[in-house]
């Protein structure tokens, strides 16, 4: 009976997160710009294309959406880890941040989504209705968005922390996910 509770949420979470991203998507591709100029960047054999606010690029025909071109955040290092869990909590606390960013939140959902890895919206204290409690001593993965003046990516046992500006430590973490920018090793 509990299989098939975890089997109808893992599809109803993937159903929602196929909605959400899928109206991100959305919006973006229909965008059209007045100006009818497409601009295109190619940053390590990978194509960049404007389209409204965002920057669009396939991988394995699968269209990414960013906000930040590889150039403008390939300087946020940080150490490569590994996620070899199904599932990932993305986590923040609520006297830090009021919510999770909904575009980062799509973004970084998309690109795990991609690898089979279900995203889970959680958080880090106890001051979140209806979301899971998670911490940095967890089983599974936690993406914890913290607030900051600067922004940086770092591990702290079970936690890959984003703090700073959430759009750019996303797609600066997606691009390393999906192999646009190569993991450095500090």
């Amino acid at each position: 009976m509990d299989k098939q509770k975890d089997k109808k949420k893992l599809l109803m979470t993937s159903f929602i997160i196929f909605i959400m991203f899928g109206s991100v998507l959305g919006y973006a591709l229909i965008y059209v710009d007045n100006n009818d100029k497409t601009q295109t960047i190619n940053y390590n054999n990978y194509d960049f294309v404007k389209n409204g606010d965002f920057w669009i690029t396939y991988i394995n025909d699968q269209p990414f959406l960013f906000e930040y071109l590889p150039k403008e955040v390939e300087n946020i290092d940080f150490n490569a880890f590994a996620i070899n869990k199904d599932k990932v909590y993305i986590a923040y606390n609520p006297l830090d941040l009021k919510q999770i960013n909904a575009i980062s939140f799509n973004k970084i959902s998309a690109v795990l989504t991609a690898f089979s890895i279900q995203p889970i919206k959680a958080c880090i204290i106890n001051k979140c209705e209806n979301l899971p409690l998670v911490n940095c001593d967890d089983k599974y993965p936690v993406i914890y968005f913290k607030n900051s003046s600067e922004t940086k990516i770092y591990t702290n046992k079970n936690c890959i922390i984003l703090e700073g500006n959430p759009n750019m430590a996303v797609d600066r973490l997606n691009f390393a996910f999906l192999g646009v920018i190569k993991w450095k090793i500090r």
